[in-house]
């Protein structure tokens, strides 16, 4: 920041946006792989808007980098004719190109169109979460400036500066020939500040270690004059403790050359009295930093829970005949549970109920929930069946080793006519389906496979068809793994009782339901997982 103060200004970056900053480029060329193989007489390529290859191409592409530069520079939505069987397909993000799909005949209209909707859901969820991340970067930006605080002894708030502004005031009030601050545990503390050269103050420090850590630790002010220092040059120091709330945090130590004057217990009662004030503002000024690495913790945890739910649906959907009602709550304040609602274009009259839980909690579940959404959401374009979007994001996951991302999650496709219920299980809980006609309740298990951990995952599509007034409920193991003030689990057996009790009731109603027995069970012990509800309701016929 500039002396002048005001908010730190943002450093000038470059607005250009490139697929190699936006897509992972293993995962694009599985992806295009994938689609290729669909269609294995035509050819793809992805190119970045300068015209040039990101993923794909090779001799049939290099001579047409020019012409595609200038198309994709044209800013057209449109399919486009480049070459002879050659057409460019740009993906527009934001109201902005981004890059194309390039195909080359013959390749299917179908999968083509797939691939470029998916290519551009893709994009667009990078492009929000780079936003996202500039805009964290300038709060935090923000919050750094709170740090440069102080110019004195009692008003600084930096714990660094606080040694020199110390030991000037000790010059000031004090003749010596050098001088030295330092902090650290009571043996052997660094040295935080010095005056005088470095060589009279190394051979100062060394000569007088004994002298320092006894003052250290007997809270006690020395003067001594020694042979052993005389014979160093030295004729006298001064050595006094910096103490907080009777908590030792160091000494200053003082010289005087050999012929100087000893130093007087004024000397010392005035060094202590700078020293006090030094450990006084010193200690606060570690509290001050200990509370600004609080705020900035809850500052970014504020920022990435704003950024989580965003990641999450805005709202249920309403849809005839039927009531959706969802339910989050993080045991911290992000979490690594997820559900969402899908609706694909290309299987109209359904509607893709999705519910997931990443491995551990806080920030780094919820950095890989946000990506195993994005891989989950990618794996179900086109609309295939459950099971198959489920091992698409396995192999996804695999497919990116670093993360060690391992997920539990259920896959379900809801056809709004039939009341039919496909879905498939990702080693997640297994839904618990109370049917209106006679109240019975029944868990749906299925043959499933944690995500992420093996290659091979057994995995099966299960059915079955909702009837008007029945419930179907999935949820994470946070509701069925609450814990009361004696160890015990709310289980699923009282799961079953609460929506069963409830199943009258709107989607709603049964979900808060559910979320008022879950606390009401637990009491005061604070939840140990992330919870997430989700409850769907087939509205029973009027009368």
């Amino acid at each position: 920041m500039s002396e002048g103060g005001g908010a730190p200004r943002r450093p000038r970056t470059s607005d250009h946006v490139s697929l190699r900053r936006l897509l992972d480029r293993r995962a694009t060329e599985a992806l295009v792989a994938e689609a290729a193989t669909a269609q294995p007489q035509g050819t793809l390529a992805l190119v970045e808007t300068d015209g040039t290859a990101f993923v794909g191409g090779g001799d049939w592409l290099a001579p047409l980098t020019e012409r595609l530069r200038r198309l994709l520079a044209d800013g057209t939505d449109e399919a486009i004719s480049v070459a002879n069987g050659v057409r460019l397909h740009p993906l527009r993000v934001n109201s902005r190109v981004i890059g194309g799909l390039v195909v080359g005949d013959p390749a299917s209209d179908a999968i083509v169109g797939l691939l470029r909707r998916s290519l551009i859901t893709i994009l667009a969820q990078a492009f929000d979460a780079r936003e996202l991340g500039r805009e964290t970067l300038d709060r935090y930006r923000e919050i750094n400036v709170l740090y440069r605080l102080g110019e004195t002894i009692g008003a600084s708030l930096d714990a660094h500066e606080i040694p020199t502004l110390l030991l000037t005031e000790a010059d000031r009030a004090i003749q010596a020939d050098a001088a030295a601050v330092l902090i650290g545990p009571d043996r052997h503390p660094d040295v935080a500040a010095s005056l005088g050269t470095s060589g009279i103050v190394e051979v100062m420090v060394e000569a007088s270690r004994q002298i320092i850590d006894q003052v250290i630790a007997t809270g006690q002010p020395r003067i001594v004059a020694s042979p052993a220092i005389d014979s160093l040059l030295l004729g006298a120091v001064l050595c006094v403790p910096i103490r907080a709330q009777e908590k030792p945090l160091g000494a200053v130590i003082l010289a005087r050359r050999e012929g100087q004057a000893v130093f007087s217990a004024g000397d010392e009662k005035l060094l202590l009295a700078i020293a006090t004030e030094g450990g006084v503002a010193y200690d606060r000024a570690l509290l001050h930093e200990e509370r600004v690495q609080r705020e900035r913790l809850d500052e970014e945890l504020s920022i990435g829970r704003r950024i989580q739910l965003s990641l999450l649906p805005a709202s249920s959907p309403t849809l005839p005949g039927w009531e959706f009602a969802a339910i989050y709550l993080a045991a911290r304040q992000v979490g690594g549970d997820f559900y969402d609602f899908i609706e694909l274009p290309e299987v109209p009259g359904t509607i893709n109920l999705v519910i997931g839980d990443v491995t551990g909690k806080g920030v780094p579940a919820a950095l890989l929930m946000a990506s195993a959404r994005a891989v989950l959401r990618a794996s179900s374009a086109g609309g295939p069946a459950p099971s198959a979007v489920l091992e698409r994001t396995n192999q996804h996951i695999l497919r990116d080793g670093r993360a060690r991302l391992f997920v539990t999650a259920l896959y379900g496709t809801l056809e709004l006519t039939s009341g039919q219920f496909v879905f498939a299980s990702g080693g997640h809980d297994p839904p618990l389906w109370v049917r209106g006609a006679d109240r019975r309740s029944r868990l749906l298990t299925t043959r499933s496979s944690i995500l992420g951990a093996f290659s091979q995952v057994e995995l099966e599509d299960r059915e079955v068809t909702l009837a008007p007034g029945d419930t179907l409920v999935l949820y994470t193991d946070g509701v069925t793994e609450a814990r009361d003030g004696r160890g015990r689990l709310f289980g699923e057996r009282r799961l079953r009782a609460i929506v069963t009790e409830h199943a009258e009731q709107t989607a709603e109603g049964t979900a808060h339901a559910v979320l008022e027995a879950v606390r009401d069970f637990a009491g005061s012990v604070p939840p140990s997982d992330d919870l997430t509800l989700l409850v769907v309701k087939r509205q029973a016929h009027r009368s």
